[in-house]
């Protein structure tokens, strides 16, 4: 049982995209197309866009989520797989990854 002073830490996800060579501007465009849907998302508590600084076909979305059925709604929504049958040509490999904390 939980009592007021307890608090659930959000679901934290890491996604990382590696766009196939020369198609960096269309995955960049594909993420952005997914991330305002996401944030409007029950449950959606940051979904944040990066490029890696060393390796520009290397994206990163960097998200939380406040719940497993959030996040599993997300996976399922039609933005999401929307995105992945866009980007299903251009993206050369994609590992998500859903963190826990150690401390």
């Amino acid at each position: 049982m939980m009592n007021e002073n307890t608090t659930i830490d959000p679901i934290r996800v890491i996604g990382e995209f590696r766009a196939v060579s020369g198609a960096e501007t269309q995955v960049m465009q594909a993420l952005t197309q997914l991330q305002r849907p996401s944030l409007l998302q029950q449950g959606c508590l940051n979904f944040q866009i990066q490029q890696d600084d060393n390796d520009p076909q290397n994206f990163f979305v960097v998200s939380q989520w406040d719940s497993e059925d959030s996040l599993q709604d997300h996976f399922e929504s039609e933005d999401v797989l929307g995105f992945s049958h866009k980007v299903n040509e251009i993206v050369e490999s994609a590992v998500v990854n859903t963190l826990d904390r150690l401390n």
